[in-house]
Order: structure tokens, then sequence, then C-alpha cells
């Protein structure tokens, strides 16, 4: 594996913003989620779905079910339910703490989801809170400069729910395009029906 891949533990953001044109290149997530799986969660998580590339001569090797994205602007990363992956934002790509810190904090809720722990939609709940304590704990005794960041506090999301009289049922609001798929699925299928009465 190409060693300029990987940060050592406590390099500056500054030498990063300085020297790395694009910092997401430096980071090789792939072998991150792997060394944290095995370290923090006993390896229980599911690997990666990879695939790879070869750039002049190169083997570089990508996730499937981890990835950058630009479209995050303050979020630093997010786990995905439907589809068990997640997304890091671009923009922290300077910080190896950052990096480090937010893909540990979404491989908790991966694991969370998991072994059926989860606290809700974007849970952080006692269960979110007792693995965080347990992993930071874990990371002050390997002396590494990352850690899952949280507030410590209880934070519950619950997946809104609200009644749809066109509908005809209750629909569950989701923070993402499903909600307007099901919606337009929904109240096309409420005038089809009117519009066939009618006829």
């Amino acid at each position: 594996m190409n060693e300029t891949t990987h940060f050592p533990n406590r390099l500056t953001t500054s030498f990063v913003k300085r020297f790395c044109p694009d910092p997401c290149a430096m980071h090789d997530l792939v072998a991150l989620y792997d060394e944290f799986n095995f370290t923090f969660f006993d390896g229980a998580l599911k690997p990666l779905s990879t695939y790879c590339v070869e750039k002049e001569g190169e083997v570089y090797t990508y996730a499937h079910d981890l990835k950058w994205t630009g479209r995050f602007k303050t979020c630093r990363g997010k786990y995905y339910y439907a589809d068990k992956s997640i997304k890091l934002g671009k923009w922290q790509a300077h910080s190896p703490y950052m990096v480090r810190s937010t893909l540990l904090h979404e491989m908790v809720h991966k694991y969370l989801d998991m072994v059926g722990l989860d606290d809700g939609v974007e849970g952080h709940g006692e269960n979110f809170l007792k693995e965080a304590v347990r992993i930071n704990k874990m990371c002050a005794e390997l002396d590494v400069n990352y850690r899952v960041l949280f507030y410590d506090e209880i934070i519950r999301r619950e997946q809104p729910v609200f009644d749809a009289e066109l509908v005809g049922h209750e629909v569950a609001v989701i923070k993402d395009l499903d909600l307007v798929r099901r919606l337009n699925a929904n109240l096309r299928a409420a005038f089809d029906r009117k519009w066939s009465m009618k006829k």
C-alpha cells in the first residue's frame, strides 16, 4: 500500500493546508475504517464494499459505502441507515484529527445499528453515549489524539410523523427525498382514484 496515504498520528493541520492541494487524497479511508473496526469494535463491523483504481502505476482502493462528499458545508459526516453507508464532508479533510474523529463517530452509529441498539433517527441517546465513552477511554489508553466527538447529553430525534388527510394515513418525515417521493406517489394515487371515480 502506498505509504503517502497514511498520516502520522500527530500531523498538523497547518502542514496539510500548506503542502496538500487535495487533502482528501491524503486519507486512506478504507485503511482507517479497517483499523478502527478491529481496534475499537473487535472486527464486528461488516467489511466495506471496495474496488480498485489504477492511477499512474499506483493502485488505490476505494469503497462504495464510505465516501467523501462536497455537499456537506457544515456537517462533518453522516451515517445512512438505508444502505449502511458513511459520507464525510470534504471541507474537513485538511484536519487529520477531524477526519478520524468524524469517521469514528459515524462508525459508532453503524455499530449500534448493526447490534440493534440504535437510539432512533440520528440518535445520540444512552446507548450512543455509553459506546462513545468506552471508545474514548480506549483512545486515551492508546495515546491517540482523536476522539468520538459528541455532546455530553442525550439527544434523540425520533422520526416525526404527521397525519396526512389527503393521503389517508400517517406519513413519516425523513431527512431526505424519501418523503417527497412518498408524498408524490400517494398524491398521484389519491388524485387518480378521484379522477376515475368522476368518470
